[in-house]
């Protein structure tokens, strides 16, 4: 083999620990350094790889021009044994423009003739309800099917031959499990763990990944498994775990507390009266702060009543109209105007409690006052979606919120301001849940957020409580929705 290189050159090369190989520009073979001959008799690879730098040969020859043109490459390709093994090769290399020398490094990957895949194969693999993927024990996978990629958010051919860890790339676990998994799988046990994913559209999913070493094909099989309603039923069964509790032991808890506020409210008032003028700013900030435990004691004994009501058919345009009343002065403080649409030839009738509504409303403005900044803007409809639903939505143009913050927004005592004591939209829950209505919660960061909740009504009352033939807003406030 007639070489180009200097003996320094080859020396250095002949010593690397990785395969070598140097072709000239037009794809021949310049040198190869021993543990690439070494590699190639081993796997019986000799004239399978002859013919591949044959230069007839497309991908070859467009992997040779994309190098010579681009400087740096990678390329994937089939090789095979005597036996008909298929083996791919992954061909990395730089091109060195002084010497007219490609200079590229190999790496091999053995797939058993058992596991080439026939199209039937893949049939039954894409026909499983859950994700498959095979891998090498060496850590390149080998093969997948539509519902791994789908549960990975990958397109078909962005795995395959690619190293096992692209699994974990845009998933989030916790560090010591990772390990774990790792650990079983190396003691020849079944592997699992659960990762969070995020997906393009913000929602969050939960997968489940088991893995298991088939020591007769010698390859590792993954299964993954979506897992997010049983993650989301869970967190509800902990949540309502956490509101029985509550429940339970209210009454008691706010008793005891209470007691010694009440005593200490009444020596901050003695001694705040016989201080200097100096010192009560702070004594108004420690009292500020007293009157949030108690509004915070309020909304648990709220809470932990039982849900029976006294229930009257009520209009609930009026029930709105109350709560904007009581935030009217707030909002002129901050230049924000609330905005109430509904259709004033249309009744909003639905049977339910007046003040049990009215609480509801006021969280719900409350949250929205607090979002906004100055000049913000605060929308309320009153809709019909048909005539056995009944629509009201509270939309801010403020600050959004996090598919994170979206997910805990209805957890016990979750509140993502300083203020907050992360019951209030509990209590908004709790109330819609009493009247059969259902609530859904939309958000966009830096853009607003959107509660929407849907109240039943029943079909006879809804036809004597109509004034008109109009159950729908006009146009404009459809437009909303």
């Amino acid at each position: 083999m007639e070489s180009q290189l200097s003996l320094m050159v080859e020396e250095l090369f002949q010593h690397a620990s990785e395969q070598t190989v140097i072709f000239n520009c037009a794809g021949k073979i310049q040198f190869m350094n021993d543990k690439m001959v070494d590699t190639l008799q081993q796997l019986n690879l000799q004239s399978s790889f002859s013919e591949l730098t044959e230069q007839n040969n497309e991908k070859w020859h467009s992997f040779i021009q994309t190098m010579t043109q681009d400087i740096s490459a990678r390329a994937i390709f089939y090789l095979s044994d005597a036996s008909n093994e298929k083996v791919i090769m992954e061909l990395s290399g730089y091109y060195l423009k002084e010497k007219q020398l490609i200079f590229s490094r190999a790496q091999f990957t053995v797939i058993p003739q058992k596991l080439s895949t026939t199209d039937r194969e893949i049939q039954l693999m894409n026909s499983l309800p859950h994700g498959v993927i095979l891998a090498t024990l060496n850590g390149k996978i080998i093969s997948t099917n539509s519902q791994s990629l789908q549960l990975l958010g990958f397109e078909v051919g962005q795995l395959e031959r690619r190293s096992y860890e692209l699994l974990f790339e845009h998933c989030y676990y916790e560090p010591e499990m990772i390990v774990h998994y790792y650990r079983m799988i190396a003691l020849n046990d079944l592997a699992t763990i659960v990762v969070k994913r995020v997906c393009s559209d913000g929602h969050v999913n939960y997968l489940s990944i088991a893995s298991k070493i088939d020591e007769a094909l010698g390859i590792l099989v993954t299964t993954i498994t979506d897992q997010t309603e049983q993650m989301r039923l869970l967190e509800t069964i902990n949540h309502q775990k956490a509101l029985s509790v509550i429940g339970k032991n209210a009454a008691s808890i706010v008793h005891e507390i209470r007691n010694p506020m009440t005593s200490i409210q009444g020596f901050i008032q003695m001694i705040k009266e016989n201080l200097e003028e100096q010192a009560s700013p702070y004594f108004e900030i420690v009292e500020s702060e007293l009157q949030r435990i108690d509004e915070m004691l309020v909304e648990i004994l709220t809470l932990s009543k039982p849900s029976s009501y006294e229930a009257q058919m009520l209009d609930i345009k009026d029930v709105v109209e109350q709560a904007i009343t009581l935030f009217q002065l707030k909002a002129l403080e901050l230049n924000t105007s609330i905005i109430f649409e509904y259709d004033e030839q249309a009744s909003y009738k639905i049977k339910g409690n007046n003040n049990r509504l009215k609480q509801m409303l006021i969280n719900l403005l409350k949250n929205a006052i607090e979002a906004v900044d100055s000049n913000g803007h605060i929308l309320i409809q009153l809709v019909y979606q048909d005539p056995t639903t009944l629509r009201l939505i509270v939309e801010d143009r403020g600050r959004g919120m996090s598919s994170e913050q979206m997910e805990k927004a209805f957890h016990s005592f979750y509140t993502t301001k300083s203020t907050g004591t992360g019951l209030g939209l509990l209590l908004v829950q709790a109330v819609v849940e009493e009247h059969n209505g259902e609530i859904k919660l939309e958000s966009t960061e830096g853009v607003g957020t959107r509660f929407i909740i849907d109240f039943p009504i029943n079909m006879y009352d809804f036809n004597e409580m109509m004034t008109s033939n109009t159950m729908y807003l006009s146009e404009k406030q459809q437009n909303y929705i």
